[in-house]
């Protein structure tokens, strides 16, 4: 799987974007022979381009995070996958016994966070690009020629009117009889679930173009009809913690490593979200994290008691 390999110290290339547009370097470096990395500043973000098309991506959402939000994976067998896979990437393992999951679905899961790199792309103000060339890619990965890149690049124009980062739900109306949705006003409503950001409903609801559209003005009609209202989820900006001092030794988080990593994050002085987004953390599993570490009773609340009590009653 090709998002997991490392980028090379050393880049090939490297300069300002024309008009801030990583499109037009993107388009460029792809008329390369030469395989490699084309990485974006400030984002960190990174596109793989083979023989002219996308092959991988780095800093999207984890591929194990994919396959557990669509049901393809258990939690608990992502957890073992991830202990046993050994020198495998982890698409490959996930092919083999016992899980055998089947290879169509890996690399739809790394089109779509390919795609989510690039939509990011588009509305995270970049100003700078590194070229670093790479081996050819080997594994399971997903090709994304320039064609559907442009094709993507027109629906990501909708984009900026709707806050994709923020996490949503369908609000208590005083009368739900009287509501009345079209059908892809339903589509996107049953996605809403408070625990995925606009950004993931949107690609759930289709990668074609017109699934875009369709789906992007369905959500902005019943945000305008005051259908949504935001979750709990979206009170992680207001939550800053503290690690307490003393902590039982045989004490481990309730999710493992990377609740330990987001454990030894929290300093009183950055927001949960943040703290989250640095650790490249899913916002739901940012809250479960939150309020798993609350109910161990082994973090100081120095702002935002109303909306992890809130967060708290939802998880």
């Amino acid at each position: 799987m090709v998002a997991e390999d490392a980028l090379p110290k050393q880049s090939t290339f490297e300069g300002q974007l024309e008009k801030n547009d990583p499109f037009a370097a993107l388009e460029r470096f792809s008329k390369l022979i030469t395989p490699g990395w084309l990485e974006f500043e400030p984002s960190g973000l990174a596109l793989r381009l083979h023989r002219g098309s996308v092959v991988g991506s780095r800093g999207g959402e984890p591929l194990g995070t994919l396959l557990v939000g669509q049901g393809i994976l258990s939690e608990s067998e992502l957890s073992d996958a991830l202990s046993m896979r050994g020198q495998m990437s982890l698409g490959v393992a996930l092919t083999q016994p016992p899980y055998e999951v089947p290879e169509s679905m890996i690399k739809d899961c790394l089109r779509q966070q390919t795609e989510g790199v690039i939509d990011r792309l588009q509305y995270e103000p970049q100003q700078r690009f590194k070229f670093y060339r790479a081996d050819s890619p080997t594994g399971l990965f997903a090709r994304i020629d320039l064609k559907d890149l442009q094709q993507r690049k027109v629906q990501l124009e909708f984009a900026p009117s709707l806050p994709l980062e923020e996490t949503y739900r369908m609000a208590i109306m005083p009368d739900e009889s009287k509501i009345q949705l079209t059908l892809d006003e339903w589509r996107v409503c049953r996605l809403l679930t408070g625990r995925r950001t606009l950004r993931q409903v949107l690609e759930r609801s289709g990668s074609d173009h017109d699934g875009y559209a369709k789906a992007y003005q369905a959500l902005e009609s019943v945000m305008a009809r005051g259908l949504l209202e935001v979750s709990a989820v979206s009170g992680l900006r207001t939550i800053f913690l503290r690690r307490k001092r003393e902590i039982p030794a045989s004490y481990h988080p309730p999710a493992g490593m990377v609740a330990n990593l987001f454990l030894k994050n929290l300093d009183g002085k950055r927001d949960a979200r943040s703290i989250g987004d640095e650790l490249n953390i899913d916002p739901d599993k940012i809250a479960l994290i939150v309020t798993g570490l609350y109910r161990d009773r082994v973090v100081d609340i120095i702002q935002g008691e109303t909306e992890l009590l809130r967060l708290v009653e939802d998880y």
